[in-house]
């Protein structure tokens, strides 16, 4: 069988691989985005004056979150999936921000302070909620996808192309497959065959 000619390294313009470089944080910058307006609405609506309670524990959210891998992009974006963490982050860093507030000021929560912790985890619960469908549905509609390439030309590699190629909300932009001697022809793959497996560097 033979396999399409790879396209020369020196034809890929530049600025297109920073595009696709750039293209990749856009989830992130999304969720990350839609977190801070949480935090900011929480501040809003517990009316607590000054606020430097507030400010320690969004930026603690702000940490946890990162530390815990809420802000990596995956495939499949459902709030359900990362509700226990994102609960757990946000009450985690209303706790140390308390414990630190006490320790340098001295004094306990205020009545506002201990709202504004119960506000901000509904509120990043529901922010993280929207921004999850917002990238589902931009995915759906040929946005903020990654160009992917899988590794396998066989049964399972099939199946894995055409569940991507059916839900768009997964975000991956189907290139082809990699397989130095690949299990089923060009007519039943959903992609063609890009090349073998030993210039998957090359072609990645």
């Amino acid at each position: 069988m033979s396999l399409p000619q790879l396209p020369d390294a020196g034809e890929v313009l530049p600025v297109e691989v920073v595009r696709s470089r750039w293209a990749r944080f856009r989830p992130q910058m999304i969720i990350l985005g839609i977190d801070l307006v949480a935090v900011v609405a929480a501040m809003t609506m517990s009316g607590s004056r000054p606020i430097d309670y507030e400010l320690l524990s969004g930026a603690l959210l702000l940490f946890n979150m990162l530390l815990w891998g809420l802000y990596q992009t995956r495939m499949s974006l459902h709030i359900l999936d990362d509700l226990p963490r994102v609960v757990a982050a946000s009450i985690t860093a209303g706790a140390i921000g308390a414990a630190l507030f006490a320790l340098v000021q001295r004094t306990a929560l205020s009545a506002a302070d201990q709202f504004f912790l119960a506000v901000l985890v509904v509120a990043v619960v529901l922010g993280r909620t929207f921004s999850y469908w917002l990238i589902r549905w931009r995915r759906r509609a040929g946005q903020l996808c990654q160009r992917t390439v899988i590794l396998g030309a066989g049964k399972v590699g099939r199946d894995l192309g055409r569940y991507m190629e059916a839900d768009g909300s997964y975000g991956c932009e189907l290139l082809g497959y990699v397989d130095s001697d690949p299990a089923l022809s060009v007519a039943e793959l959903p992609a063609p065959v890009l090349g073998p497996s030993e210039l998957m560097a090359e072609i990645v």
